[in-house]
C-alpha cells in the first residue's frame, strides 16, 4: 500500500501494489492492480519494514525480560 491508499473488504494478491491515493473496494479493482516489477521503486520496502519490526520486537522483548528480572 502506497501512502493514502484505502483497501476495504478485498484481498490484494501477492506481487501487486496499491498506488498512492487509490481507493479499492471491489475484488475486481483489486484483481486489476498493477504488478510489482523490477523497476518499481518500492519493491523492497516490505522486507525492510519486516526487518526493522523484527528488530524492534526483539528489543522490546529484551527490555521486558530485564524489567521482570529486576523486579524478581
Amino acid at each position: 500500500l502506497e501512502p493514502k491508499a484505502l483497501v476495504m473488504g478485498v484481498s490484494v494478491s501477492d506481487g501487486r501494489y496499491v498506488p498512492a491515493g487509490a481507493i479499492i473496494t471491489t475484488q475486481e479493482q483489486a484483481d486489476n492492480l498493477p504488478f510489482i516489477t523490477a523497476e518499481y521503486p518500492l519493491r523492497r520496502l516490505n522486507s525492510a519494514v519486516v526487518h526493522v519490526n523484527t528488530q524492534l520486537a526483539t528489543g522490546y522483548g529484551q527490555q521486558q525480560f530485564n524489567r521482570e528480572r529486576k523486579a524478581a
